[in-house]
């Protein structure tokens, strides 16, 4: 059934050789652009102000120094004389009260502290002939001496830095050592090879110290003198 209301009006046909119209695009508006506009200019304002009054509160907070050098010269009544400068040094010091006596001042009079002394013990002098282990008396003439009845013998002696041995030695028999040290003392052993009596004898300088006579074997020692 077709529209009264569409009956009503008379239908036209579109020729055929034009090309239909079609509506065009609307175009966009301009008011975001101005809109945008406006912002960045206000924006750019603020931050302009900004540096204004940084910049000016920066001033206003540094003060500028200003060094004026005064003159010397006075150049009119206009011109402010220069302050006084005014040097204290320490009073001299008080001198000494006079003496009562005689009413004259006494001088003062520091000494300087003594310097101590420092006094070295002297080095003994050592005396010649003085071993390693000596008391500082020199050498001694040590003689060991072996007498008897038997025929053979064996000795055995101390000197400064070892204990000799001879074997098979015969009577009488001696020998003469130098001794320098104090601390090893005089020692002689005999020993009989065969049968018989022996004695034994040490001197130190021609002086005996020790001798002693038995069987078979004998020993006879002292202390080094000094």
């Amino acid at each position: 059934m077709t529209d009264p209301a569409w009956q009503q009006y008379p239908q036209e046909q579109w020729p055929v050789d034009e090309p239909i119209p079609y509506p065009e695009d609307p175009k966009p508006p301009k008011w975001p652009w101005i809109v945008a506009g406006i912002s960045v200019l206000a924006v750019l304002a603020i931050a302009l102000t900004s540096i204004l009054v940084i910049t000016r509160r920066t001033e206003v907070a540094a003060p500028t120094t200003v060094t004026v050098t005064p003159s010397t010269t006075w150049t009119g009544p206009n011109d402010v004389p220069l302050p006084s400068i005014t040097t204290t040094e320490p009073p001299p010091p008080s001198p000494p009260p006079p003496n009562p006596s005689t009413g004259v001042e006494t001088p003062t009079t520091t000494e300087a502290p003594p310097v101590p002394t420092t006094k070295e013990a002297p080095q003994p002098v050592p005396t010649t002939g003085q071993g390693p282990g000596g008391s500082g008396h020199g050498s001694k003439s040590v003689t060991y001496s072996v007498g008897g009845s038997g025929s053979q013998v064996n000795v055995a002696y101390m000197t400064d830095t070892e204990y000799v041995r001879v074997a098979n030695v015969s009577q009488p028999w001696a020998v003469t050592v130098t001794r320098t040290q104090r601390d090893k003392p005089l020692i002689m052993n005999v020993t009989m090879v065969g049968e018989g009596t022996i004695s034994c004898s040490i001197t130190v300088d021609g002086v005996t110290v020790s001798d002693s006579t038995d069987v078979f074997a004998v020993v006879c020692q002292a202390p080094m003198p000094g």
